[in-house]
C-alpha cells in the first residue's frame, strides 16, 4: 500500500527538521571550538596544535565508536525506520576517509596560520564564506540547485556576520597573507562538506570519522610533527588543543555528518552560521563580556538570515 501524499510530506518534514537540528548542535560546538583553538594557536607552532588536536580527537572518537555502535545495533533496522542507506565497498570508504583526512590537515593548518596573522573575528568572517563555496561546489558536483530564498538568507546572514564582528575595525591587524589563508581554509572545508554529503548514505558516520582521524595522524608525522614534539610542547597548548579537538573534529564534525544525511550541504552550511552569535553568548556567560549594540544587531540579522533559509519550504517538501 503506497503512503499518502500527506504521509510523505510529514516524513520529509521530519527528516528536514532532523538535519537542521544536527546542524544547530554542530554550530554550538563550533562556537566552543574557537575559544581553545585561538588560545592553543598563540602558544606554539601550528603543526603541534593541529597534531595534538587530532591525537585527542582520534582517542575520543575511538572511545565513542563501540558505544555508538552498540546503541545503533539495538535500534530498529534501517528498513523499519524508513532510512535509505547502502553500504559502500571498503576501499571506497577508506578513499573517502583519505580525502577527508587531507582536507582536515590542510584546512586546519591554513586556519591556524591565518589566525596567527588576523584576529578571531576576521577569521570567523573568512571561514563563513564556505556558504558560497559549498553552494557552488554542490551545484557543480551534486546537482543541488539553489534558489532566491537561499541567496537572500545567506546574504542577510553574511551581512549580520560582518556587522557582528566588524572586521574593518581592526584593519591594522589584517594582512593579505592572513586573508588568503583564511579563504583557502574555507574552500578546503567546503570540499570536505560536499564530499561528505555525496557519500554519507553509503558509510558509517562514526567509523568514517575515526578513519579520517587515524589517517590524519601519520600524515602529520610525515609533515614533521611527532610524539616527541608533543612531549616537549607547552602543556597549556596541549590542553587547549585537546579541548578544541573534542569540540571540533569530534562532536561538531559528527553532527555535521549526521546533518548531511537529511539535508543538502548548503542548508547545513547556512545553519552553522549560528556559530558566531553562539560565540558571543559564550563570551558573555563565561567572561562577563556584555554584547554591544552592534553585536546585538549583527546576531539578529544572522538569525533572521538563517531562519529565512532553513524554514520549512512546504511546497518543495510536497514536490519531493
Amino acid at each position: 500500500m503506497r503512503p499518502s501524499n500527506g504521509s510523505r510530506t510529514s516524513d520529509s518534514s521530519s527528516q528536514y527538521a532532523k538535519g537542521v537540528w544536527w546542524a544547530v548542535v554542530s554550530a554550538i560546538f563550533s562556537a566552543w571550538f574557537m575559544i581553545p583553538w585561538k588560545l592553543a594557536s598563540t602558544r606554539g607552532p601550528t603543526g603541534v596544535t593541529v597534531f595534538a588536536m587530532l591525537v585527542f580527537a582520534a582517542m575520543c572518537n575511538a572511545a565513542l565508536y563501540p558505544l555508538l555502535k552498540h546503541r545503533r545495533e539495538n535500534q530498529p533496522s534501517a528498513a523499519v525506520r524508513g532510512d535509505s542507506q547502502t553500504t559502500a565497498p571498503k576501499h571506497r570508504e577508506w578513499l573517502v576517509a583519505l580525502v577527508l583526512a587531507l582536507c582536515t590537515l590542510f584546512g586546519n593548518e591554513l586556519s591556524a596560520r591565518s589566525i596567527a596573522e588576523v584576529t578571531g573575528p576576521v577569521l570567523n568572517v573568512l571561514l563563513r564564506t564556505e556558504v558560497v563555496w559549498i553552494a557552488l561546489l554542490s551545484a557543480l558536483f551534486l546537482r543541488e540547485r539553489t534558489n532566491t530564498r537561499f541567496w537572500s538568507g545567506a546574504t542577510l546572514a553574511g551581512l549580520g556576520l560582518f556587522v557582528l564582528h566588524d572586521p574593518l575595525a581592526s584593519s591594522a591587524e589584517i594582512g593579505a597573507p592572513g586573508l588568503w589563508l583564511g579563504l583557502l581554509s574555507a574552500l578546503v572545508f567546503s570540499v570536505m562538506a560536499v564530499v561528505t554529503r555525496k557519500y554519507i548514505h553509503e558509510v558509517d558516520t562514526v567509523r568514517l570519522n575515526l578513519r579520517r582521524l587515524l589517517i590524519s595522524l601519520p600524515l602529520c608525522v610525515v609533515g614533521g610533527t611527532s610524539i616527541e614534539t608533543l612531549l616537549g610542547a607547552d602543556p597549556q597548548q596541549l590542553v587547549y588543543a585537546s579541548l578544541a579537538g573534542f569540540c571540533g573534529p569530534v562532536v561538531s564534525r559528527l553532527c555535521l555528518m549526521q546533518s548531511a544525511r537529511y539535508v543538502e550541504a548548503r542548508i547545513t552550511a547556512v545553519t552553522v552560521q549560528l556559530a558566531p552569535p553562539f560565540t558571543v553568548a559564550l563570551s558573555f556567560l563565561f567572561f562577563g563580556e556584555l554584547p554591544q549594540a552592534r553585536e546585538w544587531l549583527g546576531g539578529a540579522l544572522m538569525l533572521l538570515g538563517v531562519v529565512l533559509t532553513i524554514a520549512p519550504v512546504r511546497s518543495s517538501l510536497r514536490a519531493s
